[in-house]
């Protein structure tokens, strides 16, 4: 049996994995324009090309490269962070400053901390660095559904104020992109809603998966609806006889 690893409300092919893979590779194709946009802001504000960026950034924040190369631990170091260049450097305060001087704080538990994981006892660095991944496991979690959260909440006020303009987008986005890159229930919507030519073996296989679900769905309902029979007809019997033999009140 093929294992369910999208939503399984949708209709999807035998191979569920290909499905998963068509699913991954429209996000890519979504993440290009937001790749494009960033690469015009680090060169307009940075200077820097958009590949280079995050090594830049790591530069100026932990030191070169080549330590972390080396196995030395990153250590942060405000000296480093008010020089001349330093993309970090408008996020530094002064250290007379209430924020400047928790700053200062927070770098000197940074380095602790990264210390003992890159040159502590064994032990010790397996607690830290089993730690880190777990708070960082936990973070990229909450960013994920703040994440779906934004796009499910936009994409219903995009649906809302601007419908026609939505319909649009939505036409042109399933019908545009080929069967290969579609999973079978864009593809089966795209049919149903716009009309488009699918090929023979997808056409089949829609048929095949339309009529798999509406047997699901009739036999998930049918328990249901023999169940509020049996209530009622138990509720019918039970009142037809008090009604039958209550004494009736002369005028």
């Amino acid at each position: 049996m093929p294992i369910v690893i999208i939503d399984e409300r949708y209709r999807l092919r035998s191979n569920t994995y290909l499905e998963a893979l068509r699913v991954c590779l429209q996000c890519v194709l979504l993440v290009i324009p937001f790749t494009i946009l960033a690469a015009f802001v680090s060169e307009l504000f940075y200077g820097e090309r958009f590949w280079v960026l995050p090594f830049r950034l790591y530069e100026d924040a932990f030191g070169p490269l080549e330590d972390l190369r080396a196995l030395k631990a990153p250590l942060l170091d405000r000296r480093r962070f008010e020089q001349p260049g330093n993309l970090w450097r408008r996020f530094v305060f002064p250290v007379d400053t209430i924020i400047g001087h928790l700053q200062v704080r927070c770098f000197q538990l940074f380095n602790g901390i990264s210390g003992m994981a890159w040159e502590g006892h064994i032990a010790l660095r397996i607690f830290i660095w089993s730690g880190g991944f777990f708070i960082v496991n936990q973070i990229a979690m909450l960013l994920q559904n703040l994440l779906f959260k934004h796009i499910s909440f936009w994409s219903y006020k995009f649906r809302t104020v601007w419908p026609i303009t939505y319909g649009r987008v939505l036409k042109m986005y399933v019908g545009t992109l080929p069967e290969q890159c579609l999973i079978l229930e864009q593809l089966a919507f795209a049919h149903e809603a716009f009309g488009r030519e699918l090929s023979p073996a997808v056409e089949a296989e829609v048929k095949r998966e339309t009529a798999a679900r509406r047997k699901q769905d009739e036999a998930e309902t049918r328990p249901q609806q023999e169940l509020e029979a049996t209530v009622y007809g138990n509720q019918t019997q039970t009142t037809a006889p008090i009604s039958e033999n209550m004494p009736m009140n002369d005028p």
